[in-house]
């Protein structure tokens, strides 16, 4: 789950606002819920997991495919920016953990809710305009996906722990 998708190929607004289709159907898209103005997703049948530094509140609504669950409890993972929180109910269904610590060349499916692709930001030097990204702008809050493949798993300190950099 990320704070934005921005795509290489594209600044449309609307690119990929739909759940994926084909061989990319039921990748994720139905286990993202709104955890206030971010997301997170279920993992069992009274648990949802999202990123630390977003924040809540135990008593805050997390809202799954337009049904609406009240956090009971939470439980920080201190070894990186995970945390997972306990609802009142039950899912009806939720994603599956992946368990394994090969991720390196696999491709993964990414959520994002949220930013949009701004300005370039380009590096000038003698004999190269390099473009090195964008920009964020007003964020539109809307859920959007995009596909990619796990580069290396990387240290993002105590804080953050390991991290996928695609």
């Amino acid at each position: 789950m990320l704070r934005a998708v921005i795509f290489y190929s594209t600044a449309d607004v609307n690119y990929n606002t739909t759940a994926p289709t084909g061989t990319l159907a039921n990748s994720g898209w139905q286990w993202v819920g709104y955890w206030g103005s971010f997301q997170g997703a279920p993992i069992g049948p009274h648990h949802f997991l999202a990123a630390r530094h977003i924040g809540g509140t135990v008593g805050d609504p997390f809202i799954l495919n337009g049904v609406t669950y009240t956090t009971t409890a939470v439980f920080d993972d201190t070894l990186s920016d995970l945390r997972i929180w306990q609802i009142s109910g039950t899912f009806p269904t939720w994603a599956p953990l992946y368990r394994n610590s090969d991720e390196t060349s696999r491709s993964l499916i990414v959520f994002g809710r949220g930013w949009t692709r701004g300005a370039e930001v380009r590096e000038v030097t003698d004999a190269k305009n390099t473009l090195c990204g964008w920009l964020w702008v007003a964020g539109d809050g809307r859920l959007r996906w995009g596909q990619n493949t796990v580069n290396s798993v990387v240290n993002g300190g105590c804080y953050w722990g390991e991290l996928l950099y695609a």
